[in-house]
């Protein structure tokens, strides 16, 4: 999606005089017609992560279990307000506790995963993993479109496993909020499966994670940053010397708003 290939591709659609189908997801883009095909990606995604999440589908179907209900609006993947991180990081250390393999753990302490499904989980890289456990809540937008232009119908495409992955999110949210509550007012901020705080909290946070079954890291943290783009929201630190980043994709709403222009549903 780098540069402005998609609109050539979505122009020469409309002037085809075919019916043609445009196919937006978070992460990719598709038109076709009858004499034409172009696929676009932001990034690429590994065997392994396919791999991963086919499996991860497989052990949940096996199971029987039904999909839980889960109003994915609760979700908050982070707590934070960088203006507070900036007040409060004057001359005094910030502490981190990760949680390894968050949401992974979630899925697989509901009993429905098989062994070798979550060993694999944990051994491949976390950008995998994380990809593997997203496509369970894949999205299409479809906009099916005739010869002149106009569109014929628009549809949302849902997979039946998106709640599975919206209760993991629902439970490292509620970790996250329990640790909050512990801190009170050490506490500085979460990001997804990580909390920043202050003080004195190491053991009474890793006795809560180890009685929920979660494995963690504990780090200090120096030198915060925050970017935010069109493509991700990220956040830059250093622990042990090292820069680290936690980052949150996000659609790309230059593109999404080019084809809301090109359907004309905006000027």
């Amino acid at each position: 999606m780098d540069g402005k290939n998609h609109k050539y591709y979505l122009k020469l659609a409309e002037t085809m005089r075919l019916p043609y189908v445009i196919i937006e997801s978070n992460y990719t883009l598709e038109i076709k017609n009858s004499a034409m095909w172009v696929y676009f990606i932001q990034s690429e995604v590994s065997k392994k992560a396919f791999t991963c999440g086919a499996m991860v589908k497989r052990d949940l179907k096996k199971s029987g279990q039904p999909t839980p209900a889960v109003d994915r609006e609760q979700i908050k993947y982070f707590n934070f307000a960088y203006e507070e991180i900036l007040r409060r990081n004057s001359g005094r250390t910030i502490y981190n506790i990760d949680i390894k393999s968050a949401y992974a753990t979630a899925l697989n302490n509901t009993g429905l995963l098989h062994e070798d499904t979550f060993r694999f989980l944990c051994t491949i890289p976390k950008k995998d993993r994380l990809v593997s456990l997203g496509m369970l809540a894949s999205r299409k937008e479809v906009y099916q479109m005739d010869a002149n232009n106009n569109e014929i119908s628009h549809h949302i495409e849902r997979k039946d496993t998106e709640g599975w992955f919206f209760y993991c999110c629902l439970e490292i949210q509620q970790l996250m909020q329990d640790i909050q509550n512990m801190l009170g007012p050490d506490f500085l901020f979460y990001w997804v499966d990580g909390v920043f705080f202050t003080g004195d909290h190491k053991e009474q946070i890793i006795r809560y994670l180890e009685s929920k079954g979660y494995k963690y890291s504990f780090d200090e943290c120096t030198d915060f940053t925050y970017r935010e783009t069109d493509f991700i929201k990220s956040l830059s630190y250093f622990k042990e010397g090292k820069e680290k980043t936690l980052s949150l994709p996000r659609k790309n709403n230059a593109i999404h708003e080019f084809i809301l222009k090109h359907l004309k549903y905006i000027p």
